[in-house]
């Protein structure tokens, strides 16, 4: 496996690199402290895996994704990283990245990881399985529960990510709209749906309201 490893602590970078050179099914063919650095270097060096922190210096490691994913479409992304927040990882995920871990992984896990991704699988931390788990549920109850609601398409994208604990300020990142529409849309929502607040919705939409409210 030829990686390629985009970190911005020195320390942790050439620690991981030196690591992985040991091993005898990887070649660490490249390093960066930036993405934008390493999205110049993947494209000519074309690794099979870039190991990327997401928490990156200018372009962040979401950003990113999108980037290496156009410049060197062969490349597997997998994001290493110290966040544990949901909606990072699902952004993640949607983004196009093949696999999560947490920087306090095992290194032997690192490489079955690695592994698992060349397969063409998706390499995900065990300690955060389960949080996957949950948003496919989330997922399935926030399409029944918006089925047959009064809702908008653009009202219905917000009220999925609201569900799903994107903050307004992430929920407009991802929709490419100011935070301010965010708030418009999420108070028509509710109006609609005939919730409270924001934490009401989200009950609603998770099916975690014994009585829906009533439409209107």
């Amino acid at each position: 496996m030829r990686v390629f490893i985009v970190e911005d602590h020195a320390l942790v970078r050439e620690a991981l690199a030196e690591w992985l050179n040991q091993q005898a099914e990887v070649e660490v063919v490249g390093t960066s402290e930036s993405a934008e650095e390493a999205i110049d270097a993947v494209r000519d060096i074309r690794p099979d895996i870039v190991l990327m922190d997401i928490h990156l210096p200018g372009m962040s490691g979401i950003q990113s994704i999108q980037s290496l994913a156009s410049k060197c479409p062969g490349a597997k992304i997998v994001l290493i990283t110290g966040d544990t927040d949901e909606a990072t990882l699902y952004e993640a995920i949607n983004a196009g990245a093949s696999g999560f871990l947490l920087k306090t992984i095992h290194p032997e896990q690192v490489l079955r990881a690695l592994k698992d991704v060349m397969a063409g699988n998706f390499a995900l931390d065990p300690t955060v399985v389960g949080k996957v788990t949950r948003w496919a549920v989330l997922g399935a109850r926030t399409t029944l529960h918006l089925g047959d609601s009064p809702l908008s398409e653009r009202e219905r994208e917000v009220a999925e990510l609201a569900a799903r604990g994107f903050t307004n300020q992430q929920i407009a990142d991802r929709l490419f709209i100011s935070p301010e529409t965010v708030k418009t849309h999420i108070r028509n929502i509710s109006r609609k749906l005939g919730v409270n607040n924001k934490r009401e919705l989200r009950a609603w939409l998770r099916g975690e309201l014994r009585t829906p409210p009533s439409e209107g």
